[in-house]
């Protein structure tokens, strides 16, 4: 997977921010992007696709769209960065859209 086509989704920016960098990776000829989130930008994520595939691009549909989930596991750490043995998981998506192959109609006068 190409990191250039990434967009790693966090809460400190806007849904459209997102939406716009997706846009414009396909527009620069990207046949497929990755929205990776964690933890509470999750909801950002999947609102994200949601936007581009409402808004944006209307020829995304759900069949274009491979959502995986799963579970990173961390040590825990005091302030001063000492592990105190316990653990945390948190959850993770990675949802890649493809654009549909765009058919080229030859029109002849």
């Amino acid at each position: 997977m190409n990191d250039d086509n990434t967009i790693f989704v966090s809460n400190k920016r806007s849904v459209v921010s997102f939406v716009l960098a997706a846009v414009t990776m396909f527009n620069r000829g990207a046949e497929l992007i990755t929205f990776k989130a964690r933890g509470k930008a999750i909801t950002r994520a999947i609102d994200s696709v949601e936007v581009l595939r409402n808004k944006f691009m209307t020829d995304i549909n759900p069949k274009n769209i491979t959502i995986g989930i799963g579970t990173e596991t961390y040590e825990n750490a005091d302030e001063n960065g000492n592990k105190d043995g316990t653990k945390t998981a948190l959850s993770t998506i990675e949802i890649i859209v493809r654009r549909p192959k765009q058919v080229v109609k030859n029109e002849t006068t």
